[in-house]
């Protein structure tokens, strides 16, 4: 039962919604006496497209972006790029949605260059979007990332003194040591982030670091051994996810590259007796509330 209150500024041409209202709309509507009506109808429409494209875009990522091993968003480039244009530029927007958690300062010009980077002929390339997100041509990828969170793993250095749940704090990471019988371990969850050691060929404590300058392993399946700078590079991990990396030791003995392969002289075999599974699990969330 209230009344309503006028503002003033309403009936003042300064703004451009308001020339909108009171000088554009009633010139039109001496062409199409129902045009407020169409416009009605036309944003109730858009309405429900809008929404059945957002739900269309999440679906896709859903189902073709890839989180491992990190909070990144990674879209496998040969699948995005057979999508129609439309679709497209709503993937995007929804994988940066998922990064920043809003879109308020992402326009038409930042979606326009990261279409542009994914059709470019640089196998290798990135941009810097506002709120601190980095998008990547990596490849046969394209990553949707954080700067801060490239920046904090770039130095882990942790040690393990025997096996337990243990957090790797600005890692963003858990790292489970748990010993088992060697029976059964072959239906067990061997993806790039689980490893299973010869747990007799090994020594406490382990030690958990970034990749340095000259170190080297012996790659599973291979003889001798080789820089690990090298084997990242022909498997074409870009750069940045190079510089990432981490070693998991036993004293100064490499035991795996972490998410990679491990060492060829921990490999479980017919006459291992214990057997260490290795997890690194993945928990950036609470990364910056955690001491190392």
């Amino acid at each position: 039962g209230l009344s309503w209150r006028l503002d003033p500024t309403n009936l003042k041409a300064h703004h451009l919604r308001n020339r909108v209202r009171l000088e554009l709309l009633p010139v039109l509507l001496d062409f199409q006496p129902s045009l407020v009506e169409h416009l009605g109808e036309l944003a109730g429409l858009i309405r429900d497209e809008d929404a059945f494209m957002a739900r269309l875009a999440q679906g896709w990522l859903k189902e073709n972006a890839s989180q491992d091993p990190g909070p990144e968003t990674a879209l496998p480039l040969d699948l995005f790029l057979r999508e129609h244009p439309a679709l497209q530029r709503r993937v995007v927007r929804a994988a940066l949605l998922e990064q920043a958690g809003g879109l308020r300062r992402v326009n038409r010009e930042h979606v326009r260059a990261v279409m542009g980077l994914a059709r470019g002929d640089r196998p290798q390339a990135g941009l810097d979007l506002p709120g601190g997100i980095e998008v990547r041509r990596s490849y046969d990828q394209l990553v949707f990332g954080s700067v801060r969170f490239s920046q904090d793993r770039a130095v882990v250095n942790h040690t393990f003194s025997a096996p337990g749940d243990y957090t790797v704090g600005r890692a963003g990471l858990r790292m489970v040591l748990e010993l088992r019988n060697p029976d059964g371990i072959s239906t067990l969850n061997r993806g790039p982030w689980n490893a299973f050691l010869d747990a007799g060929r090994l020594r406490f404590p382990l030690t958990l670091r970034s990749v340095r300058p000259g170190d080297r392993f012996v790659p599973l399946g291979m003889q001798g051994r080789r820089k690990v700078k090298d084997f990242l590079i022909d498997r074409k991990v870009p750069f940045k996810e190079r510089s990432r990396a981490m070693l998991l030791l036993s004293g100064d003995t490499p035991l795996w590259l972490c998410g990679y392969r491990i060492d060829e002289r921990f490999k479980v075999r017919e006459s291992t007796e214990r057997v260490l599974e290795v997890r690194i699990v993945l928990s950036f969330q609470d990364a910056d509330k955690i001491d190392e």
